[in-house]
């Protein structure tokens, strides 16, 4: 049974950054499409995100996610810095708020001093992190891992 559970763990963490859209097709050479609707657990999740981020459009701006806290940097110096929770599901507020902008996938929230912003990821895997800022102009996010 541990075995068991282990590989499940291995498995979920594995394929947790995966494009979990159900239309999208699998790439054959290197990653696995999952159809869910429920999500992975929210620990899983968390752990797909640590690490150092660059910005695909802009080389100056970084994110540093460290445990549940989510660092914006520009030209080095820190900018925000946010509280982040999972949302394996993309079900709770304020993510379901707008369920237009949602698919099948996970979503994570950022809780600034002022504003909550809800996060829909749509590709994550060992080079690249890429989500949308739910109800956000240009709100389509693009990172390479450092």
């Amino acid at each position: 049974m541990l075995k068991v559970l282990t590989l499940f763990t291995i498995l979920t963490t594995a394929f947790a950054c995966n494009n979990l859209n159900s239309h999208a097709s699998a790439d054959q050479n290197s990653q696995t499409t999952i159809s869910q609707t429920t999500g992975p657990d929210a620990t899983d999740l968390l752990k797909t995100l640590q690490g150092r981020w660059q910005s695909a459009q802009d080389a100056t701006y970084t994110l540093e996610i460290s445990d549940t806290k989510m660092r914006h940097f520009n030209n080095g110096k820190l900018t925000l810095e946010t509280d982040i929770e999972m949302d394996g599901s993309c079900s709770t507020s304020p993510c379901a708020m707008d369920s237009t902008d949602l698919s099948d996938g996970w979503c994570f929230i950022e809780k600034g001093k002022e504003d909550v912003q809800c996060n829909i990821i749509i590709t994550c895997d060992k080079e690249f992190l890429k989500y949308k800022a739910i109800g956000a102009a240009n709100g389509l996010l693009v990172f390479k891992k450092l």
